[in-house]
């Protein structure tokens, strides 16, 4: 993901890749579809856990650092059940987004196959 805006701190960067991450995961985990590639999660995984590494106190600020804590880039498979409990039950925010991405990239409510990421 290329963060062109000048404006956007380190914080900001760091929770709309996190953000990006846990959608894809619940895509790709919980709604058994996929929207992106694997090497895109791959590539975008890692460069969270670079930023993470480079920005430590920033990353320790984020949304989503209780459930991105420990976050390897090998694997999201766990990153929804790690929701806080807002994200979780109202309304469902990033299931929600997720199930709009999916919406969007033509593939419904999440029945397409899981052969990619």
């Amino acid at each position: 993901m290329k963060f062109n805006n000048p404006y956007w701190s380190w914080k900001t960067k760091l929770d709309l890749l996190a953000r990006w991450i846990i959608v894809q995961s619940i895509i790709y985990y919980e709604l058994n579809s996929n929207v992106v590639s694997d090497k895109m999660f791959d590539d975008n995984s890692h460069q969270f856990v670079g930023l993470v590494d480079e920005h430590n106190d920033d990353f320790k600020q984020t949304f989503y650092y209780k459930v991105m804590k420990g976050f390897d880039g090998s694997t999201g498979f766990d990153l929804f059940h790690r929701l806080k409990r807002f994200d979780k039950e109202h309304a469902h925010y990033l299931y929600g987004i997720a199930m709009n991405v999916l919406s969007l990239a033509g593939k419904g409510g999440g029945n397409s196959g899981r052969d990619k990421h």
